[in-house]
């Protein structure tokens, strides 16, 4: 584990303490610990993917969100069953006053955490609204409210799938994300669990108890990312991952030949060597062949 002294800290847009804290009095099976752990975990290993692609200078910033491997990611923060049931705590956190007014609601400590509870299993157990999306506060009623919500959660997974690849500076302090390993993550997480007044949970306590939860929540069954790029690390797996299941498969690897001189003129030699050529130049800049036509 990290020392004591080394503060990991991570932070994660549209969430507060105060939101949250008010909010977990509703969740009495703590699921915001097991979220935010996922949440996390994947936000971070975004992040690290990307700082090390753009440090080894790997593959163009741009081309990062299209690997494989990113993907999985950005489609995990948005649609996992622990993130979307923290998602959605946030957005009828962000809209209390919305359905208050809306509902009708005598306010009381009572009647308010009832309209809570409501409100998260209602948006839970929903499918997404037709054009849902955010609204401008003077046009918000009990009949468009369920949109709002959505959009509000649409909004809260864009800014967390954008800010691990183009702003991790703003995502983690206090530790090089290059470098960054499951005993930081760790240390982050716990942080984090402090500073928003969340308490550990019993079951996420070690490394061990963590790394076992990860692996059962995002990679079952294994995982294997056709990236087609060599970190340059043991395994082609990102520091984050070495704790887990999972394969990055790397680019075929193209030899050197030794052609005999007196078949230096072969036209199918020359092509042989020329397309090496052209496929180590494809790898060296990590982009694919354009395709010509279908065959």
């Amino acid at each position: 584990m990290p020392k004591k002294s080394e503060s990991i800290n991570i932070f994660i847009p549209g969430i507060n303490k105060s939101k949250i804290l008010a909010v977990s009095l509703v969740d009495t099976e703590n699921t915001i610990a097991e979220s935010l752990l996922v949440l996390t975990f994947l936000l971070v290993l975004r992040a690290q993917l990307g700082a090390i692609c753009n440090k080894k200078r790997i593959v163009s910033q741009d081309k990062i969100p299209r690997l494989e491997s990113a993907k999985w990611a950005a489609t995990q923060i948005a649609k996992n069953p622990l993130i979307l049931n923290f998602t959605t705590l946030v957005a009828v956190a962000d809209t209390l006053q919305f359905a208050v007014v809306a509902n009708k609601i005598e306010v009381s400590a009572d009647n308010i955490k009832l309209l809570v509870e409501d409100q998260w299993e209602n948006l839970k157990n929903s499918k997404p609204e037709p054009g849902c999306r955010i609204l401008p506060p003077t046009l918000i009623n009990i009949d468009n409210l369920k949109s709002h919500q959505q959009g509000l959660m649409l909004q809260n997974i864009g800014k967390w799938q954008a800010i691990s690849l183009y702003d991790p500076s703003a995502l983690v302090k206090g530790a090089s994300l290059a470098t960054l390993d499951i005993d930081n993550l760790v240390c982050a997480y716990k942080n984090l669990l402090e500073n928003l007044g969340i308490p550990e949970k019993e079951n996420l306590i070690s490394t061990e108890d963590i790394i076992s939860f990860i692996s059962q929540n995002l990679y079952e069954n294994g995982a294997t990312f056709n990236d087609e790029i060599d970190l340059g690390l043991e395994d082609n797996k990102l520091p984050l991952e070495k704790s887990f299941d999972i394969k990055r498969i790397t680019p075929l690897e193209m030899p050197e030949l030794d052609i005999p001189k007196n078949d230096a003129d072969n036209p199918l030699l020359k092509l042989l060597i020329s397309n090496i050529k052209q496929q180590k130049e494809i790898v060296k800049k990590g982009r694919k062949p354009k395709q010509k036509g279908k065959i």
